[in-house]
């Protein structure tokens, strides 16, 4: 149990981590993310 835990709590900081980072780097917006993703379901 405790180690489940852990692994989400690393993947959560792993995931913020790399959000955070695609913003402070000048990535796309939300609103240019929302036709990439419907292009990647339809793969």
């Amino acid at each position: 149990m405790l180690r489940s835990v852990g692994l989400l709590v690393f993947i959560a900081v792993v995931a913020l981590t790399f959000s955070l980072a695609a913003r402070a780097t000048g990535g796309v917006d939300r609103e240019q993310r929302r036709p990439c993703r419907a292009r990647w379901r339809t793969r």
